[in-house]
């Protein structure tokens, strides 16, 4: 998620999020992976997910909406 966050970058995230909203930074997993991407659009049960740099970023772009179950946290502080 650079240049938003590093490598290396601390965070303090929120389990199992219920308000989640376009622009909020997201951890979920995705074929046994776990990614940290940008919400970008928000249907009822799912989410499209975008990386800061999107010439370097896989994310929804690659392999489509992410089902809201698949949600980890949210990130709220780094």
């Amino acid at each position: 998620m650079e240049p938003a966050l590093p490598a290396g970058s601390f965070m303090l995230a929120k389990l199992h999020p219920k308000n989640i909203k376009v622009h909020d930074v997201v951890a979920f997993k995705h074929d046994g992976l776990i990614f940290i991407k940008r919400a970008s659009e928000i249907k009822s049960d799912q989410l499209w997910l975008v990386g800061d740099n999107p010439h370097d970023s896989l994310d929804s772009r690659s392999f489509g909406w992410i089902d809201r179950k698949n949600i980890l946290s949210k990130i709220i502080w780094h």
